[in-house]
């Protein structure tokens, strides 16, 4: 299968900046917490549908990391249920 390469911050930043309501566009735009919340949506949608593929290198091995990433999935869940 195909490798994504991860973007840069500032990558994903200026996307941020492009679909946020600060934009002087007039739309409505979307937060921080809506753009994080579709960005993990995609990346889900992605990783099911084998269009993406977690390596065991890339794979996080921080136990902290993954103990906060597993609460804040949680959240996530409860919020859009």
């Amino acid at each position: 299968g195909k490798l994504m390469e991860i973007a840069e911050d500032k990558v994903i930043e200026r996307m941020f900046e492009k679909h946020s309501s600060g934009t002087s566009g007039g739309g409505r735009g979307v937060d921080a917490e809506e753009f994080e919340a579709m960005i993990f949506r995609l990346l889900c949608f992605m990783l099911a549908s084998g269009e993406v593929q977690i390596s065991p290198t890339s794979a996080s091995v921080n136990a902290e990391a993954e103990e906060r990433d597993k609460h804040w999935r949680e959240e996530f869940l409860k919020r859009n249920r």
